[in-house]
Order: structure tokens, then sequence, then C-alpha cells
């Protein structure tokens, strides 16, 4: 931990403000293995004040790689169970991720929002981002989270069809557990999946 606070200093004093959000993530999961998320949590909020300069998410001296900040920090949110303020970080981090053109930190941003919708109560909006989240991931070629969104938008909807079309993307990447949950769809047990 004294070893990643120190990277953090050095990365400050060179101005790598990519490299800072990469130990600030470190650091955080660091803390997560410690047992200790509500430190992950201020230490995760602190990245997003030093990368920005404070200036918030729309910054203009925002790093590319902030959203995976923001993405971390808003699902440790949303398992505490702070389901508005999660929904609100994960949206700021979509917005960057968009402006910044990172089709991976939109899609998984996507997914991540539809979760915290869904935990919150709020199905049209989880539907509406897992829709967008499956899209970009097969657009970037992920094959096993477009599956686990599919069963997850399958199981919300009652869709079989979303289940068979996750079972071959299951299948084509050797996601046995994908594949049993694919075809367990419809039985009782498949429908609590």
């Amino acid at each position: 931990r004294e070893l990643l606070e120190r990277s953090i200093s050095s990365s400050l004093a060179v101005g790598d403000l990519e490299l800072v959000c990469d130990v600030y993530l470190r650091l955080a999961e660091s803390l997560i293995d410690e047992r200790d998320p509500g430190a992950a949590v201020h230490e995760l909020q602190q990245a997003i004040d030093i990368a920005t300069g404070g200036g918030g998410w729309g910054s203009a001296r925002t790093p590319k790689r902030l959203w995976r900040v923001g993405h971390r920090l808003a699902s440790l949110l949303q398992q505490s169970g702070n389901h508005r303020r999660a929904r609100t970080i994960a949206t700021d981090a979509l917005a960057l991720a968009r402006r910044r053109g990172s089709q991976n930190g939109q899609a998984q941003l996507a997914a991540l929002i539809a979760t915290i919708c869904e935990s919150a109560g709020d199905f049209a909006s989880a539907l509406r981002y897992r829709a967008s989240a499956i899209k970009g991931l097969r657009r970037l070629g992920d094959r096993r989270s477009t599956a686990e969104l599919l069963l997850a938008s399958a199981a919300s909807q009652r869709d079989r069809s979303a289940a068979d079309f996750a079972e071959i993307l299951a299948a084509e990447v050797g996601w046995a557990e994908g594949v049993a949950r694919s075809r367990k769809f419809g039985t009782d047990d498949g429908d609590r999946d």
C-alpha cells in the first residue's frame, strides 16, 4: 500500500494522469483485499478529484482511463446499496467514455448502469442500458460478456430467443456455465437465474 501511494506521488510529479488512474485502481483493490471497501471508495473519489484537478468529469484535462475509476467506484457504491450515487457516478463516467471514444468503456458502463437500475427497481432504464451494452459488446467482439448480458435480459424479459443466442455465444467461447444456464432457461430453475 505504501509503495502504491509513492507511485501516485511519482505519477503526479511527472504529470502522467493515466498512470495515476491505474495506480489508484490498484490501491482500491488492495484496500478491498484488506476488507476496507470504505477506504477504497474514499481513494477512488480522491482519484477523480486529483485526475480532474477538482474540475469534475467535464474537466478538459480528464484522462481517458478515468472511466475505469468511475466504473469501480460506482460498482462499490452499488454493492453498498447507494444506488442513486452509483448511478450518478456511472452516468458521468459513461459520458466521459463517449467523449473520449472508449467503446469498451461505453459498453462496460452501460452494463453496470443496467445492473444499478435493476437493483433500484428501474426496470425500463435497465432494459435500455442493457440493450446498449449488448450492442457495444457485440461490436467489440466480447462474446462472453454479451452472453452474460443476454442471459440477464432473457431472464428479465422471459425472452427465449435471447437465451438461445446467449447459448451460441457461450459455446463459441467455451463458457460451459453459460451454455448450461441458457439451456435451463424456461424451466423453473432457469427463470430464477
